[in-house]
């Protein structure tokens, strides 16, 4: 039985990283920019404009949020978080107290609020709460195979995109925990089942604290899902480009001890990163309108604009690319663009 347990671990934890890596690549074909895409952009007048800016540790990885007046940064290492404040005034270093361990290490996400910072790790699964004041911690393990991805919808209650096997074949389903009081809520025929353990439908999973929505934003297709806090269906939604389906498909490899599941095509993003603040979802396109330049389109990163109540298209911006290498991250706070690039990190203000 343990040995049949590590196998199982194993194959997901390949799977998990698969999925990861696939998410995070910049580098990808750009076939679908060389022609007509059959859809326009509404621009703002208004530019970003830039505020501050520093240079990025080689060991940042993503803004994992910001209270009182600082910003805060995962690494590359569980538990360590670098701390800014809003002007970029130089960059300290926050210390997780905890017994880390490699299973924690090789697949985890980092959030930070007000009150607690939150460890995600997905191959235990596991989340760790820390008391900011108290300087103490809790830890739960969540009823799930493993996740790939976590949201914190308050300091109680999370939602997961986790790994589940469905007439046989591995799938990724919706579930929201409450460790404290062991409740499980379950989604209804929200994910889509492809029977490629979700590899298709990648993607990232938010959650909007200003409507208390949840959304889902695939990576490789035009699709959005929102949901409520019970999980249940509010409407499926698209991106304005019109990739409808996935071109990405799986490749399974098995071995006598555990099956792996990596990319069997070449990798055409069409979702990068994107973020929720105050009632609005903002995704950075990877799919050049008809009504854009392709040096312009390549020397910025376009950020489409959408109201997350109704997933009506609003308008979009540019972020400016830099000599500091491509954008890796964004996060909007009132106002302004937290913006993790290659090699810096800088704030801009939000056009209007």
């Amino acid at each position: 039985m343990k040995r049949i347990k590590q196998s199982f671990l194993l194959s997901i934890v390949c799977v998990l990283f698969a999925i990861i890596s696939v998410g995070v690549l910049v580098i990808v074909s750009n076939k679908s920019n060389d022609s007509s895409n059959g859809f326009t952009r509404k621009f703002l007048l208004q530019q970003s404009l830039l505020l501050h800016h520093i240079g990025k540790p080689p060991h940042a990885r993503f803004m994992c949020g910001s209270a009182n007046n600082y910003i805060y940064f995962d690494t590359d290492t569980a538990g360590l978080i670098l701390k800014t404040d809003t002007a970029l005034g130089g960059i300290g270093l926050v210390k997780l107290v905890y017994p880390f361990n490699e299973r924690i290490q090789s697949l985890y996400s980092t959030i930070v609020d007000s009150m607690y910072t939150y460890i995600m790790a997905g191959n235990m699964p596991k989340v760790i709460r820390f008391n900011k004041v108290e300087s103490s911690y809790q830890s739960w393990f969540i009823p799930a195979n493993l996740y790939s991805e976590s949201i914190v919808i308050d300091s109680n209650n999370f939602a997961f995109r986790m790994f589940e096997k469905i007439a046989g074949k591995w799938q990724q389903v919706f579930i929201k925990v409450n460790p404290v009081n062991k409740t499980i809520a379950r989604e209804h025929d929200v994910s889509q089942r492809n029977n490629d353990a979700g590899f298709s439908t990648d993607g990232h999973l938010l959650y909007d604290p200003g409507t208390h929505f949840i959304i889902y934003v695939e990576y490789y297709s035009n699709h959005i899902t929102c949901m409520d806090t019970s999980l249940q269906l509010l409407y499926n939604g698209h991106t304005i480009d019109t990739i409808k389906n996935a071109t990405v498909h799986a490749a399974f490899k098995k071995s006598p001890a555990f099956e792996t599941i990596t990319n069997g095509t070449p990798l055409a993003p069409v979702n990068l990163q994107s973020c929720t603040a105050e009632g609005k979802l903002y995704i950075h396109s990877h799919i050049k309108a008809d009504n854009e330049t392709f040096a312009v389109f390549e020397n910025n990163a376009v950020v489409d604009v959408y109201n997350i109540s109704t997933g009506q298209y609003l308008y979009s911006f540019y972020i400016p690319s830099r000599q500091d290498g491509h954008l890796t991250d964004f996060k909007v706070i009132r106002n302004k663009i937290i913006v993790v690039y290659k090699n810096a990190i800088a704030i801009y203000r939000l056009p209007e």
